[in-house]
């Protein structure tokens, strides 16, 4: 047989399948592809959003039938994977792509071929290439959106005069710096850059930053760089505001530790202690499904897949219709704001909040604004209590004092815990057990509640950016709100696990052993006018490694094969076979792929026995 030249991609494709109603969902199912891990805050967003949507039937499509939706995820680790994600999962026919969403990933979409899927990232960096050249859309503020709201909070509600801007290495620090500078600038007011030399340390920079005697930092950065500044910065005195777009990231209040953590500014495009409804009902379905609280990232993703689901409703879900349907979508409500695609560029929102950290490094809402302009604070709803009108006073009589005016407490939309105590522990779960404590609020510390254990006397909130638990023991704190409106969250295991005794290693053949683990085709059933690709995963999972060998299988007489330079012990690896040729319509079609094609590899024994995998297909005519 003549060798065929592979070209190998270190490209994890891992198809996920949602459940959906098979009693209303019609035909083949939709995938949404995701890039990135199927553990992110992007897989999890569109997830939620294809579980809300399938339990509903399934997508609708314009001729008003319904189909299921799956996500597949491929993960990628260097911009040239990013690349090699996007064609594996155009080529299992996705109709839309989200991710990647860091700046650096993000800028290689420039690359990617022309007139696929439409893609949505959550990078807001200002030199990511999306729009009309790259079919691709930013999912999330601009940093020039972003920026001019921070410049004009801090300016006018912060009388910000000196304003120094550390510039860290991370991809994305460059345009948000630049976009900060062009901001104050158009205010009137100059900043001072300060660049990190990546060859000097962080508290280096933090003394030339001191230098400037500013009033205001804002820095921008990798997570360490900026837990590092914080630190240095507070350990010289300074008294000033720190602000960061990193304030709502996780890891960022987490490597603070002990520093102070109320007071930071930080800006963003949603938070989790949004009260709006929709943003109420997001948090508690994101809580059941998966454990933890939502990032702002999880909420653009969910933004994003909603759209795509109505723009597939009115247009349907080929690649190329959808991408027009979303440009030409009207604006809808979203939990951002708006999403927006007449904005124009790839932009869908301008969307842009502010906010300041608690003491447990909570974000807590200063300011929204939307295109620039603050919009206004939403106001409080306060009940009015409606009295019967008094009787009519009696001539020359004596009355006595009046009552003490009736105060009517409106029960709120959110649960407020208040510490009595001097303190009370803050824990990974719900008990003592969960020992040893992570934390510890003082007295009069009050934080937003976002879910309870079964009994409802351990309540889980965000505590430094991670999912935390609190009593609800009268004695040490007070709840204001109905506890029972909150979501029953799943408990995390304690981190002393049980005994078990170690299995013994298990014993590896001393040949190598081909097997294949999954082999699937870009579409089942195949039509008859289309080329198609087999997706087949092959794992070595005998002792010693394999040598080159083939790849194969024949549709209907329709062959293909790739060959593979070799396989390590206990590694698997990930080949594409396309085809193109004339098949026969039918059902229940039955052929093979079959590994080491040419018997070049000695597996043993017996290791032939596991090289062949059945696919059952069918075959359907073009319309």
């Amino acid at each position: 047989m003549k060798r065929l030249l592979l070209v190998a991609l270190s490209v994890a494709l891992i198809a996920v399948f949602v459940p959906f109603s098979a009693a209303t969902a019609q035909g083949q199912p939709i995938i949404f592809g995701i890039i990135g891990s199927p553990n992110g805050s992007t897989f999890r967003g569109v997830r939620l959003a294809l579980e809300q949507i399938n339990q509903q039937g399934g997508a609708l499509l314009p001729n008003g039938q319904r189909v299921g939706v799956s996500p597949a995820v491929a993960e990628a680790r260097t911009a040239e994977e990013v690349i090699a994600a996007i064609s594996s999962l155009e080529q299992i026919g996705v109709s839309a792509i989200f991710g990647p969403d860091s700046a650096g990933f993000a800028r290689a979409i420039a690359n990617r071929e022309p007139n696929g899927a439409p893609l949505f990232t959550a990078a807001t960096s200002n030199e990511v290439p999306i729009g009309l050249a790259t079919n691709s859309f930013r999912s999330r503020a601009s940093d020039t959106a972003r920026m001019t709201a921070l410049a004009d909070a801090l300016i006018g509600n912060f009388g910000a005069r000196r304003i120094t801007i550390y510039q860290g290495t991370s991809a994305g620090a460059p345009s948000a710096a630049t976009a900060l500078v062009v901001a104050l600038a158009q205010r009137q007011v100059a900043a001072t850059p300060i660049l990190q030399d990546p060859n000097r340390p962080v508290a280096a920079a933090a003394q030339v930053v001191l230098e400037t005697q500013p009033d205001t930092v804002v820095a921008f950065g990798e997570v360490d760089q900026l837990v590092e500044l914080y630190e240095a910065l507070r350990e010289a005195n300074f008294t000033g505001r720190f602000v960061t777009d990193q304030a709502d990231n996780r890891a960022f209040i987490n490597g603070l530790g002990a520093a102070p953590l109320a007071g930071m500014l930080g800006v963003s495009n949603w938070l989790l202690t949004d009260r709006s409804p929709v943003s109420e009902a997001f948090v508690r379905a994101y809580l059941e499904a998966f454990g933890e609280a939502p990032d702002a990232i999880a909420a653009a993703a969910y933004d994003a897949a909603n759209a795509v689901l109505a723009a597939i409703a009115r247009v349907g879900a080929q690649p190329a219709q959808l991408f027009v349907g979303l440009l030409t979508l009207p604006a809808q409500p979203s939990l951002q704001g708006t999403f927006d695609p007449s904005i124009g560029g790839g932009e869908t929102t301008q969307n842009v909040v502010i906010f300041e950290t608690n003491a447990t490094g909570g974000g807590q809402l200063f300011a929204r604004y939307r295109a620039g302009q603050r919009l206004p604070d939403l106001p409080e709803q306060v009940l009015q209590p409606t009295l019967p009108p008094p009787p009519p006073p009696l001539v020359q009589a004596t009355l006595p004092p009046p009552p003490p005016p009736v105060v009517v407490t409106a029960t709120p939309a959110f649960v407020e815990l208040t510490v009595l105590n001097d303190f009370v522990n803050v824990r990974y779960g719900p008990g003592q057990e969960y020992d040893p404590p992570i934390g510890r609020l003082p007295r009069g510390t009050k934080v937003e509640l976002l879910g309870a254990n079964p009994t409802y006397t351990w309540f889980s909130f965000n505590f430094q950016g991670q999912l935390a638990w609190i009593t609800g023991d009268s004695r040490l704190v007070s709840i204001f709100g109905n506890v029972r409106t909150l979501p029953v969250v799943p408990i995390p295991p304690t981190r002393t696990p049980v005994a078990t005794p170690t299995p013994p290693p298990p014993t590896l053949s001393p040949f190598p052993d081909l097997v294949v683990i999954s082999a699937f085709l870009s579409q089942n059933p195949l039509k008859v006018c289309m080329p198609f690709n087999l997706t087949v995963t092959i794992r070595n999972q005998g002792g010693a490694n394999a040598g080159p060998f083939a790849v194969a299988a024949s549709f209907q007489g329709v062959y293909g094969a790739v060959n593979v330079p070799g396989l390590a012990s206990q590694q698997q690896t990930t080949v594409v076979i396309t085809y193109s040729g004339v098949l026969y319509v039918g059902s229940n079609f039955k052929d093979a792929v079959i590994v080491d094609l040419n018997n070049e590899v000695n597996e043993g024994p017996n290791g032939k026995a596991n090289n062949l995998f059945e696919i059952i297909y069918g075959v359907i005519s073009c319309p």
